[in-house]
């Protein structure tokens, strides 16, 4: 018995041996890096600009906010089963949770101020993960022991919170009233399917998985390229000249001044932090096309001629 049991821990040295054989013949294809290497000025300016989600300093406050807020949750819903909570599940829950908040101080000391290279790579903020996804567990199963114990109205505020996260990404933005409405009625209908049959309920929560997107107009990936977009590149390609900038003056961060600019092969001027919307600099010193495009270029194809 006691050799079945070693034996299946046989597939874990030889994975690690793998593992760093592959490290070996890797580094010495691609060149070694050192371990505790310091971000260079350069690399922390060029980190800072291409992937500012993984510096914290560059969060707005309400993100950081919102984040100890899931944990308040998460603590309120565990505190209300925590009678029924196995402690397994009380140490991975809370556990990893504060593992997930512990990533935002420990990234900042790491990365802003000890400058470690390897981090930006690690990304120890990913960690956050697990505390969003545990609050919609655990104020699924809080929800569910309320149900069952037929308090209904805390039973719909525990589902509520468990459906608002893919709704509203931000529970401290400014309130989405439609995707807030929908969530508290998926709630009330996994409540009511609950206390009708247990096996009901889990169906009420796979057609969440159709509704949010549906009903709530939620998309994961929008669809960046449009045909408007197409005509605008088209017609820029052309009928304008080479070395005309185009302004997308009330694009903000959206992504459709690039896909502009890699089909109609013209400049764009972009300035996420210098000036206001549509405030060019003095002396561009080229011609410039102000092209007026809300909605990814709907507007501009009925007014090109005028602007150019």
């Amino acid at each position: 018995m006691v050799r079945r049991k070693w034996a299946g821990l046989v597939p874990l040295p030889v994975a690690i041996a793998v593992l760093l054989i592959s490290a070996r013949v890797a580094g010495q294809a691609l060149g070694e890096q050192s371990f505790f290497a310091s971000l260079t000025p350069l690399q922390e300016q060029l980190q800072r600009m291409r992937a500012s989600y993984a510096w914290i300093s560059t969060w707005p406050g309400a993100m950081i906010l919102h984040y100890v807020l899931l944990f308040a949750i998460l603590v309120g819903a565990w505190w209300r089963v925590r009678a029924k909570c196995p402690p397994v599940l009380t140490f991975f829950a809370l556990g990893l949770a504060v593992l997930g908040l512990a990533s935002m101080p420990a990234s900042w000391l790491l990365l802003e101020q000890w400058k470690w290279s390897l981090m930006p790579q690690i990304q120890p903020m990913r960690a956050l993960l697990f505390t969003t996804l545990l609050m919609q567990l655990m104020t699924a199963v809080a929800g569910v022991y309320a149900t069952a114990g037929r308090r209904y109205a805390e039973a719909v505020a525990w589902f509520a919170l468990a459906y608002v996260l893919p709704l509203q990404p931000g529970l401290l933005d400014p309130p989405m009233w439609t995707r807030l409405g929908l969530a508290l009625g998926l709630a009330a209908l996994t409540v009511l399917a609950g206390s009708r049959s247990a096996m009901a309920a889990p169906g009420v929560a796979v057609a969440a998985f159709f509704a949010i997107p549906w009903a709530g107009n939620v998309v994961n990936y929008p669809r960046l390229h449009t045909p408007e977009l197409a005509q605008l590149s088209a017609w820029a390609r052309s009928a304008t000249p080479e070395d005309a900038v185009f302004l997308f003056p009330d694009a903000a961060r959206g992504a459709y001044p690039g896909i502009f600019r890699s089909e109609a092969l013209r400049a764009v001027y972009v300035d996420w932090k210098g000036r206001r919307p549509g405030e060019l600099p003095q002396g561009i010193g080229r011609a410039v096309v102000v092209a007026v495009a809300a909605d990814g270029g709907r507007e501009v194809p009925a007014r090109k001629r005028a602007e150019i």
